[in-house]
């Protein structure tokens, strides 16, 4: 399959997602990633006549400016706490429906906003699926943590065996910066067990993992 087949198969699921599952005066998570973006044109599309009647509540700065750009009306979690629905992408999703995320450095928000969600929407595309987590995402379950405890983490998970890298930025250089200011490790032969392994007794420096395992969501 072409890279232009690719894309169109994204954008026809995104916009499926939101013509099967958004309504009127919902309140609606809005994830991050390339597949978002059709969404939200969509859903700009769709409301047309009235964009105020869907408030939408972003996980990043890049679906907050997608929000902004495309006219609809934006919310934060303090003004609406309990979400209708939540629409997001993912990195790897497996034959049990748990997923990876943070591909996109986002995963922290992400988790917050589909746990405030009662329901969660996911969209990828066939490249993404697999039997068991890891067949084609090799770079682990992404880890956020706290920048003074990098060396901590790393340590600890050198420990269990892991191989663990600070993601780097592509356009500055120096570690990946997420929204909420924190650097991520990539664990690189982690798996979800091997993360909440490594994190066990240390809570306080790891503020979230990119596995969405638990989580009630149709895909």
């Amino acid at each position: 399959m072409s890279r232009e087949e690719i894309t169109q198969a994204k954008q026809a699921a995104a916009i499926l997602a939101v013509e099967e599952n958004v309504r009127k005066n919902m309140i609606l998570g809005i994830g991050s990633g390339t597949t978002i973006i059709y969404a939200v044109e969509k859903l700009s599309e769709m409301l047309a006549a009235d964009k105020s009647s869907i408030i939408c509540i972003p996980t990043s700065h890049q679906s907050q400016q997608l929000i902004i750009e495309h006219g609809l009306k934006l919310g934060n979690l303090d003004q609406y706490p309990d979400l209708d629905l939540a629409i997001d992408g993912a990195d790897e999703i497996d034959s049990n429906l748990n997923l990876i995320k943070g591909g996109g450095g986002c995963l922290v928000q992400e988790k917050i906003v589909a746990a405030s969600a009662r329901e969660l929407i996911i969209v990828v595309d066939w490249i993404k699926k697999s039997s068991l987590l890891g067949e084609h995402w090799h770079q682990g379950v992404p880890i956020e943590i706290i920048p003074q405890a990098r060396r901590f983490i790393l340590k600890r998970m050198e420990q269990l065996g892991g191989k663990p890298n600070v993601r780097m930025g592509k356009a500055k250089l120096g570690p990946l910066v997420t929204d909420n200011g924190n650097f991520i490790i990539d664990p690189t032969i982690f798996g979800p067990r091997h993360v909440e392994q490594g994190r066990e007794g240390y809570p306080v420096f790891q503020l979230h993992t990119g596995d969405l395992n638990g989580f009630k969501h149709l895909v």
